[in-house]
């Protein structure tokens, strides 16, 4: 395999790679949806799947997509989101994580990575009092560029809407913050429906389901 790849798919231009895993992505996600025979096979196909996604498509911040992670605007928490972090507020802590997100891009799995890509997601988080948290996230080449909250149920700033919606609760939230691994403390909340991702275009929709089964 090493050496097929070598001599041949290392050899592809990155454009061609992720055109050519689109379509693969796509033929997989429509044939375990449509064919139930093929449920079975669901957790292979899955892990070929991600085998091929990291053959084909360089990571965030390498090849082709290195000019625009440089060039991006990199977030940092505010002072102030500390001093709510400290008071156990939950955007404060959100915002201190996704700094932390950041500095620590190396560690984030690949398929995570081109899962947010370059979208702006909206969060709908339901508080221990009953209040709605609304957030939304940046992203730029899988890393985050802006992050910050408002009050009203739709980001006055998005004019298109985002990209990609989650709706969660705030004890969903602590429990994947408080994790040891809260990759798949996240994973286990998704498909427990307890942290909902809504996402556009069927690439997105067959990584979204590839991340869940793996």
């Amino acid at each position: 395999m090493c050496v097929f790849y070598t001599l041949f798919y290392s050899k592809i231009p990155p454009s061609t790679r992720e055109h050519i895993c689109i379509i693969y992505t796509e033929i997989i996600y429509i044939a375990t949806s449509y064919f139930p025979f093929m449920y079975t096979l669901k957790r292979k196909l899955s892990l070929v799947l991600v085998l091929v996604s990291f053959l084909f498509i360089p990571l965030a911040g390498a090849g082709t997509d290195s000019a625009s992670v440089i060039d991006a605007q990199i977030y940092e928490a505010p002072e102030e989101a500390r001093k709510l972090a400290e008071e156990g507020d939950l955007f404060g802590e959100l915002c201190i994580n996704a700094e932390l997100y950041n500095e620590n891009i190396k560690d984030v799995p690949g398929l995570l990575k081109r899962f947010v890509g370059s979208e702006e997601i909206a969060g709908q988080i339901e508080l221990e009092n009953g209040d709605m948290l609304y957030i939304t996230l940046i992203m730029r080449s899988g890393m985050v560029s802006d992050f910050y909250s408002y009050e009203t149920s739709s980001d006055p700033k998005l004019k298109l809407g985002p990209s990609m919606t989650v709706k969660t609760d705030e004890e969903t939230i602590r429990d994947i913050l408080d994790s040891e691994d809260p990759y798949q403390e996240a994973v286990d909340s998704m498909n427990d429906e307890a942290l909902l991702i809504e996402c556009k275009g069927l690439f997105k929709k067959s990584v979204l389901w590839t991340i869940k089964h793996i």
